[in-house]
């Protein structure tokens, strides 16, 4: 894709995998690429251009210079930036670097990994200041969390597809201390429930660790089914308590997001995507969610409309 595009964008919420996919990305790239990996976009009173070759010297590659930056000679070149959302704020670097990588059929790639924001409408407002919009990035350079369905972006997403998931299931329970394996219907039980999410995985299947050393440690069982423990998955809050204070639990939604999004309609729009994933075309699930904003705010107008009935 970066050989392709020059430029890639993946986004995903926090404990995603982003960051393990970048370092495994940079490493992959080493073989056939000059790689310089940034894990988080600094303040500098560099141009965007001479702190990108400052930070190429850095990893090594001294010949790269300012005036030929986006010259051939720089093909192989490729930039990683993980937490890339604090580079929503930095209109140098995508209306200079970034503008200019994707107008033009040579120089570095770039391949940016953010946790929130996009590349069409910039940062969110939770959290985050006031920013410019980047440069719209076309949908085959971005890559999600899954793949939509009818979607032109690439056949690649940050959840774990079922061979992966299976790679690390085998993983996990080859670890010292784990003392159990997992039988087949439980794992097709956690897959479907976390829907391949990595650091939701990770969480879970420390979840069940922790179940295990509780009720099963000093039993005989080695091999858990899902009959063993589905009534601890099945304990919703329990289970998601424990995921809340897992790193996957900072990609839940905060507070006032989900005040925002607590009108009925918007809810069930979720509900369908939850129970029945993302089979739609993302451009319906997004008119679906206008619609069922505009009618929240009518309904919200309709109230202010009426007044305090105490006037």
């Amino acid at each position: 894709m970066i050989n392709c595009h020059g430029v890639v964008h993946v986004r995903g919420t926090p404990a995603s995998g982003k960051t393990t996919l970048a370092r495994h990305l940079a490493q992959r790239l080493k073989n056939t690429h000059r790689v310089v990996f940034i894990e988080s976009w600094g303040i500098t009173p560099l141009s965007t251009t001479a702190y990108l070759v400052s930070r190429a010297h850095g990893a090594g590659y001294l010949d790269v210079t300012e005036d030929e930056f986006f010259g051939h000679r720089h093909n192989n070149l490729v930039f990683i930036i993980d937490e890339a959302q604090v580079t929503y704020v930095d209109s140098l670097l995508w209306y200079t670097a970034i503008k200019t990588r994707i107008g033009i059929v040579s120089g570095p790639g770039f391949c940016l990994f953010s946790s929130y924001g996009s590349p069409s409408t910039g940062a969110p407002s939770f959290n985050y200041p006031a920013t410019t919009t980047p440069p719209i990035l076309r949908k085959e350079q971005r890559v999600s969390l899954t793949i939509p369905a009818g979607s032109q972006m690439p056949t690649i997403s940050l959840f774990y597809t079922t061979s992966e998931f299976e790679d690390v299931i085998v993983r996990f329970c080859r670890q010292p201390s784990v003392e159990f394996t997992l039988a087949e219907d439980l794992q097709n039980h956690l897959y479907s429930l976390t829907d391949g999410h990595p650091g939701v995985v990770h969480a879970v299947l420390t979840f069940i660790q922790s179940v295990y050393r509780t009720r099963f440690k000093r039993t005989e069982i080695r091999r858990l089914t899902l009959d063993h423990i589905r009534g601890d998955l099945d304990d919703d809050e329990k289970l998601i308590e424990y995921v809340k204070l897992a790193p996957a639990g900072r990609g839940f939604p905060s507070r006032d997001l989900l005040q925002q999004s607590a009108d009925p309609k918007i809810i069930a729009v979720f509900l369908d995507i939850l129970y029945n994933g993302s089979r739609k075309p993302r451009g319906e699930y997004k008119d679906e969610l206008k619609r069922a904003r505009s009618d929240s705010q009518d309904g919200q107008d309709d109230q202010n409309e009426q007044g305090d009935p105490d006037d």
